[in-house]
């Protein structure tokens, strides 16, 4: 960026003032889009500290878990860009944000977090945004990819690809991609890849993530699409691709982990009819948005962290497939996936 460009930063792991940035992208994995969670957040924060634990696991106590974590890096110091589909609830998910941080009465009234519209399925607006913000920032040192969609039916975006599809996966892969530049600007960048266990289910197949590109053979099927089914193929791919993104980014020195932030209730997963049955059966077992939160800041602003291309859960590295499954892919397939997601990428 220019030499007067300002710097994003948004976690930083000893403490909180300046020269680092983070961005948070989409609702939690488990959560519908739309309901009122920041589809991505950027922050321009100081030296790293080390998150809490209270109760536990519990940090916070949000509505949604994006807005936990963009709420908890803007307490840190970090000045906060939240990308949000929706003007009305991107809206509001800031003023609740700036409402609890004034609050508390601790020298941070809630006026660093800004609000961009960005519709995390639309891979254009994605290399917008980031093209606006490249002119005006000149790094990166935190990504959240928190964005991830479970559709009720099939629905496509404008460039005719399966929505899921547009979102779980090629628009993950682009915003990693557009702050790639940024993120390898920073002496110590993170980017932090939100997953659903229910990865664990599926081994990649390849046509299944193909055919969301082709709006035809999406339309011959739809009486039998299953949100539920898609959901389980992208977040394996999402895993896949970070450690693609791992390998890709670790020459300069930015560590790519994905996180399992546990199953967590939101309005995504109530409103989820292929999660029904799953949703009466966990109860009160399903995680607050504190707990859910927890582990995706602690990566973001942990002191000194050293793990790339890892799974996280609960603050631990955990296996990525298990024993016996049979979902682990050979190499090709990854090849595969990063051309199906460029394709993608690169037809808008």
């Amino acid at each position: 960026g220019p030499a007067s460009a300002k710097t994003a930063s948004v976690v930083q792991v000893h403490g909180v003032g300046a020269g680092r940035s983070a961005v948070l992208s989409g609702p939690d994995a488990h959560q519908a889009r739309g309901q009122g969670s920041p589809e991505a957040v950027l922050a321009e924060a100081g030296p790293r500290r080390q998150p809490a634990r209270k109760n536990g696991n519990r940090l916070w106590r949000e509505q949604r878990d994006g807005k936990a974590v963009a709420r908890n890096l803007a307490g840190m110091g970090a000045e906060v860009h939240m990308l949000c589909r929706s003007a009305e609830r991107g809206a509001k998910a800031l003023e609740s944000i700036r409402g609890t941080l004034a609050s508390r009465g601790e020298g941070c009234d809630g006026s660093n977090v800004e609000l961009h519209l960005v519709d995390l399925s639309e891979p254009q607006q994605i290399k917008d945004f980031a093209r606006d913000f490249k002119s005006t920032h000149a790094k990166v040192d935190i990504l959240v990819n928190n964005a991830a969609v479970m559709p009720n039916e099939l629905r496509f975006n404008s460039a005719g690809q399966e929505v899921a599809l547009a979102t779980n996966v090629i628009g993950f892969s682009g915003l990693i991609q557009s702050m790639a530049p940024l993120l390898e600007r920073s002496e110590d960048a993170r980017v932090v890849n939100v997953v659903s266990a229910g990865m664990f289910a599926s081994k990649l197949h390849l046509p299944t993530i193909e055919k969301g590109l082709d709006r035809g053979a999406c339309e011959a099927e739809r009486d039998s699409y299953s949100g539920l089914n898609l959901y389980s193929q992208h977040h394996r791919a999402r895993v896949m691709l970070t450690d693609h993104y791992a390998d890709q980014l670790a020459a300069a020195g930015v560590r790519c982990n994905s996180v399992h932030p546990g199953w967590v209730d939101t309005p995504g997963l109530a409103g989820a009819k292929d999660m029904e049955g799953f949703y009466r059966m966990m109860g009160g077992a399903l995680r607050d948005d504190d707990e859910g939160a927890d582990t995706i800041v602690w990566l973001a602003a942990c002191p000194g962290l050293r793990e790339t291309g890892k799974y996280f859960f609960d603050r631990s590295a955990r296996k990525k497939h298990k024993c016996l499954a049979g979902t682990k892919s050979p190499r090709e397939d990854l090849e595969r996936l990063v051309k199906v997601c460029e394709a993608g990428w690169g037809g808008v």
